[in-house]
């Protein structure tokens, strides 16, 4: 489920935002469809490659999730911020204990 608070990019301001600015939806609480199989979708997509920092665009349709694109410029400031540091991030922590080996 969504969290009550969403956070605009930084170069829009980092605010943040309890609903969608454009349609008024309301984050908390609403329930991302197909998101095991979304996640499994983009975790087999980035066993395909080396690079683990991908931004993966996953659209959901009514039959299931399917990946529109992969980003090698993803946003990873906003993991960041939705993650309270880098360093909170298991991924990131992951890949700086790998660099140090």
């Amino acid at each position: 489920c969504l969290l009550k608070k969403g956070y605009g990019q930084m170069v829009f301001g980092g605010i943040e935002l309890t609903e969608h600015p454009d349609t008024r939806f309301i984050f908390e609480g609403f329930k991302i469809p197909f998101y095991e199989e979304s996640k499994q979708l983009a975790l087999e997509a980035s066993n395909t490659i080396g690079n683990k920092i991908i931004g993966w665009d996953i659209a959901i349709n009514a039959n299931g999730p399917i990946i529109i694109e992969g980003n090698h410029n993803s946003n990873i400031t906003m993991t960041e911020v939705n993650n309270g540091g880098y360093l909170n991030h298991p991924l990131i922590k992951e890949l700086i204990d790998s660099s140090n080996n």
